[in-house]
């Protein structure tokens, strides 16, 4: 879900001290122009926030790692998605902008006001969060990895 809602490098970027699991945000570093580097606090929901701290298991460092704790790099997420589209019934090729689709649905689903959707995601307007969530092919989310 995270991933459909920042962009892939500030999800692989995260540490664990850039989540507060008792106020349910995440900081996230964002690169703007001319390499200058901000932080902004966005604030997630409970199920999602307990999801991650299960994930972290109380760990220091990178959020996500892989089993022997290497970080989880872009190419990797990228063949694994490949793969899993490989492998699935599914007729949708897995995009980031299909991915974005369903992450935002998937928010819509489990009551999340639209305001608190642009919050998250950065859209500007509810219009952009309706053009996402209307008339496009969506990838269920009971079928993919919740955290990435």
């Amino acid at each position: 879900i995270v991933q459909g809602i920042r962009k892939l490098d500030e999800i692989l970027s995260l540490r664990t001290d850039d989540l507060f699991f008792a106020s349910n945000q995440i900081s996230f570093r964002i690169k703007k122009r001319q390499n200058k580097e901000t932080k902004i606090l966005i604030t997630f929901p409970i199920s999602l926030m307990e999801e991650l701290q299960k994930y972290t298991c109380g760990r220091n460092g990178r959020v996500f790692v892989s089993k022997i704790g290497i970080p989880v790099t872009t190419s990797q997420v990228a063949h694994n998605f490949r793969l899993a589209e490989f492998h699935s019934a599914m007729k949708i090729k897995i995009t980031p902008r299909v991915l974005r689709a369903s992450a935002l649905i998937h928010l819509k689903q489990i009551g999340l006001k639209d305001e608190e959707i642009m919050r998250i995601s950065c859209l500007s307007s509810r219009q952009s969060v309706c053009s996402y969530c209307s008339g496009e092919e969506v990838i269920p989310l009971v079928q993919t990895p919740t955290i990435l």
